[in-house]
């Protein structure tokens, strides 16, 4: 077996001794013990140099070092000059680490964050954050909107926390110029109802059997220009619903409108209600819309016609138009309201509603499928509305504020706005958990 000497003579290189080992050796003599100069060897012959000496042989080992010392100092001096680690204020990492738009949705991962959110100064070069998402920050996670730090987007932008001790920590991200991103809402009024089936049968303006166009209006309360996907659905199993191209009797292609800022447009939706015994004799003709762009600012929009085979086809009546706001302790993502499970921090959903006539305006929700959902409070519990100018519909709005119990799952939420001199109309919202 070899001894600890000889495993320590196979680190040497040529070249790289300027002293005779065994001279070394034979002047110490019997001062120090053989285990002694063993340790004294390996020393010697060790890659790592703690202290050079006059004469040293500057090897690539001892270059090597000198760089692997370098580059530690500077992620230590980075280190120290980003975070307050006296305090427990660091910052880590961003969520996304790259692609970053302003006005994108953003989080700073780390420790030490002051709670609420808004405790912190948060800088994005010297733009201060406004607004945080308070749900889903908390010590060790900042989530907010990346506001504009109005400086050229060429080098990377230092973003800074402050916590609510002082402690400040910083770190760069590169960030890419704000996508326009339209922002509004939606409504889809109902504008023609169908005196008869296409077949022209029948008895004018009650529902039959057959195939039946109605006509709805893709509203837009929008600034930016929007691609909006159009979705017809009905109920009634075997019913059809379908949206067809402008102008002709042909599908749509591919139910997209692009509609620049606050616009109208027509809809035609063919019903086709088959005849036989064990078709349903009622159901639900909705219409649902949602802008596309990624990360949009417009809310979705939706209508609903009732309709039973027999009875009369409703009219459009359109005093009372509701339309989606906005959500808070809670975010709108593809058409559907995504709430946080929380016993104490409820989600609200807030709407619009334009009402032509004066009267008691009382709203009401419920839920396609309530089980594990509670409705805590609906916001004002009714409004009475004064008779508005001729052509100019007063404008109000309710919240809803709702839970997700342990067993929620997705479902519609349903507002129904009904005045009580007479008339009411709902409006649908996809709701689920994040």
């Amino acid at each position: 077996m070899a001894s600890t000497l000889e495993n320590a003579l196979r680190l040497v290189k040529p070249g790289e001794m300027v002293v005779s080992i065994t001279d070394i050796l034979d002047k110490l003599g019997n001062k120090i013990t053989a285990e002694e100069k063993e340790q004294l060897l390996i020393a010697m012959l060790s890659p790592r140099r703690e202290k050079v000496q006059p004469g040293d042989l500057i090897t690539t080992d001892l270059a090597n070092q000198i760089l692997a010392d370098i580059a530690d100092l500077q992620v230590r001096v980075a280190y120290l000059e980003s975070s307050d680690h006296s305090s427990g204020l660091v910052i880590n990492a961003f969520d996304p680490a790259a692609d970053v738009h302003v006005g994108d949705r953003l989080t700073i991962k780390g420790a030490g964050f002051s709670v609420p959110p808004e405790r912190n100064i948060v800088l994005v070069g010297n733009t201060p954050v406004q607004f945080f998402n308070t749900v889903a920050s908390d010590p060790y996670n900042l989530v907010f909107e990346v506001p504009d730090p109005k400086l050229p987007l060429i080098d990377p932008i230092s973003i800074s926390v402050t916590n609510d001790q002082g402690a400040k920590a910083s770190k760069n991200l590169r960030l890419l110029p704000a996508v326009s991103i339209p922002q509004g809402r939606i409504e889809v009024p109902y504008k023609i109802a169908p005196t008869l089936p296409t077949s022209g049968q029948g008895t004018p303006g009650t529902f039959a059997a057959g195939e039946w166009i109605f006509g709805f209006d893709l509203s837009t309360i929008v600034s930016g220009t929007g691609v909006y996907r159009v979705t017809p659905s009905v109920t009634a199993a075997g019913w059809r619903a379908e949206l067809l191209a402008d102008g002709q009797n042909t599908l749509h292609p591919d139910n997209l409108f692009v509609i620049m800022d606050s616009n109208t447009h027509p809809l035609r939706i063919r019903l086709t209600v088959p005849s036989g015994a064990a078709v349903p004799t009622s159901g639900t003709l909705r219409i649902d819309v949602v802008e596309t762009t990624p990360n949009t600012k417009v809310t979705q929009g939706n209508q609903t016609v009732d309709l039973a085979i027999g009875s009369p086809i409703p009219l459009p009546d359109n005093r009372i138009r509701l339309s989606l706001l906005e959500a808070q302790n809670a975010v709108i993502r593809d058409g559907r309201v995504l709430v946080v499970r929380s016993d104490f921090d409820p989600g609200a959903i807030a709407f619009n509603a334009l009402v032509t006539q004066s009267g008691t305006y009382t709203p009401t929700a419920s839920y396609t499928n309530s089980n594990g959902w509670t409705t805590t409070e609906v916001s004002p519990g009714f409004v009475v509305a004064t008779t508005p100018p001729t052509g100019t519909p007063a404008n109000g709005g309710f919240t809803i504020f709702l839970k997700a119990g342990a067993d929620a799952s997705p479902t519609d939420l349903i507002l129904t706005l009904t005045r009580t001199e007479g008339g009411s109309a709902r409006f649908y919202v996809g709701i689920g958990l994040q």
